[in-house]
């Protein structure tokens, strides 16, 4: 009897433990998407700042410059400054945890239209689509329509990818 009321004491203390960072991370996993033009920054003056957080924010900004995908999704001097926030607010943790904490910050409608436009030019598709229409409306509007729709995405996996390009290709037609 004594045994079980340990084991039940040491479950109870697990549970009150493991629950408030379970709940934890599902709150973060459902932050939502910021735009570039939502995002403010609460950051001291940069003479205050130590100079390895400079150069891990100089670092994750070129990384960004370098990475096809984050270029066309996200302002990268915004998404940098994201980076540098969080980075101040927990100093110790590994640059991956702060990459995960801001992964969702400073998309930009602009640049993801551009980039999806470009990728619907370069495609395959364009070679099966009816002639009668024009590949450039047809690209704009797949690029404006995936810009629109994105930020109503949980993730960004290859699958909630290609269901929003799915639907880019209804939204605008594409096999009318």
């Amino acid at each position: 009897m004594k045994m079980n009321i340990h084991i039940i004491a040491l479950t109870l203390l697990l549970w009150l433990v493991l629950v408030p960072t379970v709940s934890s991370a599902q709150e973060f996993r459902e932050k939502p998407f910021t735009l570039n033009t939502d995002q403010t920054f609460n950051l001291p003056p940069f003479d205050q700042i130590e100079r390895r957080h400079l150069d891990e924010m100089n670092a994750v900004y070129h990384q960004c410059l370098s990475d096809s995908f984050a270029f066309g999704h996200r302002d990268c001097k915004c998404y940098a400054m994201a980076f540098l926030e969080e980075r101040l607010k927990i100093p110790t943790v590994d640059r991956e945890v702060v990459e995960t904490a801001v992964e969702n910050v400073c998309y930009d409608p602009k640049r993801m239209a551009g980039y999806y436009f470009q990728q619907c030019v370069n495609s395959m598709n364009l070679n099966v689509i009816n002639s009668k229409k024009d590949p450039v409306s047809l690209c704009e509007c797949f690029g404006k329509a995936i810009s629109r729709n994105f930020t109503t995405l949980n993730n960004t996996s290859f699958t909630a990818l290609q269901s929003l390009r799915a639907n880019a290709y209804g939204e605008c037609h594409f096999y009318d």
